[in-house]
């Protein structure tokens, strides 16, 4: 049997935190989809900018879709592009 890590880990920065809350509403296996996406991507998982969640988004939502249902992956697509215009509001 293989093990599947799904927590994650603990020091997590505060976007991989937001975006690890939107995904644990819609999906059981939130860091794992997370992780996986952002390997796939080159991009570290704990340590998220808002250009990389813009990266993202899709491969994201698209991940959630094929394994929950099509409308927890176009919820996750909402709650994550909401997050991502939140995140770049704050920039300078």
């Amino acid at each position: 049997m293989i093990a599947v890590d799904r927590t994650p880990p603990r020091a997590l920065g505060p976007l991989a935190t937001a975006v690890y809350g939107v995904l644990e509403k819609h999906t059981s296996f939130p860091w794992p989809v997370l992780k996986a996406q952002c390997r796939r991507n080159g991009i570290d998982p704990q340590h998220l900018s808002p250009a990389m969640l813009g990266a993202l988004i899709q491969d994201l939502a698209l991940a959630v879709g094929r394994f929950n249902s099509m409308s927890a992956g176009l919820s996750v697509r909402r709650d994550l592009v909401a997050l991502l215009r939140t995140e770049t509001e704050r920039l300078p």
